[in-house]
């Protein structure tokens, strides 16, 4: 137990870190200008490379953190998936790959549009679009109270906003008038 409680001290030490100042971040731009991406099972490094390749989770941890707590939508994969991230104009892919273990890897995404900037992350931005998302489920929370007052179930609401997502999805399909 007591070497659980010591990684787990250790991994929030280096994310309070990462996010105190731009010395990982600068190595992970650099790393994948270098060598056109980062794998966390890469075996042939240097010993700063190594120890800095095998943060790559706990930089994936902060983004997707971040992600959870803004309502932006983690891209799933078949096993695994990632966020899109930002640093200095450039847009990179950060995500993991699960099956016997975890493999963790970024790259630059030259086809991605946007991503969550590393500086919001920094300096903990929460955007109006958060503010307002949280102002609209606090309306909703109301409302489920509501109809679970008057004995809804829980699993006939979700099967309801499930309908409605499939109605909407089809309608701008043009399957549905």
């Amino acid at each position: 137990m007591d070497g659980f409680l010591t990684n787990a001290a250790k991994r929030e030490e280096y994310r309070k870190e990462m996010i105190s100042n731009y010395d990982y971040i600068n190595w992970f731009e650099n790393y994948i200008k270098l060598h056109n991406g980062i794998n966390s099972d890469d075996v042939e490094l240097d010993d700063i490379d190594k120890d800095n390749v095998s943060k790559l989770g706990i930089l994936f941890d902060i983004v997707d953190k971040y992600a959870y707590h803004n309502y932006i939508e983690f891209n799933s994969t078949e096993f695994g998936g990632f966020h899109n991230l930002k640093y200095n104009g450039v847009i990179y892919k950060i995500g993991y790959q699960g099956g016997q273990g975890v493999v963790y890897y970024a790259s630059e995404d030259k086809y991605a549009r946007n991503g969550i900037d590393f500086n919001d992350i920094k300096n903990n931005k929460i955007s109006n679009k958060t503010n307002q998302i949280k102002k609209e489920f606090e309306k909703l929370r109301k409302e489920v109270i509501k109809l679970r007052d008057l004995e809804v179930s829980y699993n006939y609401i979700n099967n309801y906003i499930n309908r409605m997502n499939d109605e909407e999805r089809a309608s701008r399909l043009g399957l549905r008038k």
